[in-house]
This record gives C-alpha cells, structure tokens and sequence, in this order.
C-alpha cells in the first residue's frame, strides 16, 4: 500500500471502521488472522469493523502495525483520521532498543 493509496482511502471513508475493514480485505486477511497478529479478540476485531465499538489508541495502533504492517508513517495518518494523536519516532525508536 502507498501513502497516495491511504490518502485516498481515508478521503473515501466514513469511520475507523470502514478504514479497518479495508485494509483486511486489502491484505486478504480473516477476522481471525487479524486477531491473532493483533492480540485481540476475534469477536472485538469484529465489533471495530462494524463499527459498534470504537478502538482505543493502543488498539489502533496494535492493529495498524501488528496486523496490517503498516509503518509508522501510515499508521499516523490513520491515528489522525481517528482523532488521536499520532505516535513519535524517537519514542518508538526507545522503546525498541
């Protein structure tokens, strides 16, 4: 996925939901791969792609990077989309060392 691709889906989309759901169906993923990379539950992933629940941050950003791969970049512009803050490079970079 580009970064044109992502401007253009979240151009198109109506919520975080519909955001989710299209990066699933993107990389062909089932709700329950999904889950798994994320550590979340399958009935929750399922619960945010219908939109009935709203993800926290950290969920987001589990589902973003863990499940959908994207990188920090991407990620960020979804969290903004979203309404949250986006994450810092220099802080992820700590946390990882």
């Amino acid at each position: 996925m580009t970064d044109q691709d992502l401007v253009c889906w979240l151009c198109e989309a109506d919520s975080v939901a519909d955001i989710l759901r299209r990066f699933r169906h993107a990389q062909e993923l089932t709700l329950q791969e999904v889950a798994d990379y994320s550590g979340l539950a399958k009935s929750y992933t399922c619960m945010l792609e219908r939109g009935q629940k709203l993800p926290e941050r950290d969920t987001l950003i589990a589902l973003l990077l863990a499940a959908f791969s994207l990188q920090v970049p991407l990620t960020n512009r979804v969290l903004l989309f979203a309404g949250f803050a986006p994450m810092h490079h220099k802080l992820i970079a700590r946390k990882a060392a």
